[in-house]
């Protein structure tokens, strides 16, 4: 179980998650205050996780929308249902996280 577990956290958690993860938190955290729309929001971030990669480089090349759009269908059936759930409770963490750090920094009693 702890195996399984670690290799979850090696096969999910990279550097190139990373890159794309921490600047779609941030900019999430500018749009939520409460807890429920951050499990909302952060479903987005998944889905933006996953197609963006796909999405910018085929829009940056010029492609055609149904290239894109087929380019998206082969890559749904190759995700694996766990990781996806890793990767949300992740966003959870880190949109949450953000948001409360955000609203405390700019909160108007915070003196030093």
């Amino acid at each position: 179980m702890e195996k399984e577990f670690i290799d979850l956290v090696n096969h999910v958690f990279t550097l190139q998650w990373a890159s794309w993860a921490v600047p779609v938190s941030i900019l999430a955290a500018f749009v939520v205050k409460r807890f429920i729309p951050v499990l909302l929001i952060s479903v987005v971030a998944v889905a933006i996780h996953h197609a963006g990669p796909v999405m910018l480089p085929a829009l940056l090349g010029g492609e055609s929308m149904s290239t894109i759009v087929n380019d998206l269908t082969v890559m749904i059936p190759k995700l694996e249902p766990v990781s996806l759930l890793a990767e949300y409770i992740a966003y959870v963490f880190l949109i949450f996280v953000l948001s409360l750090t955000r609203r405390d920094m700019f909160r108007p009693g915070v003196t030093e």
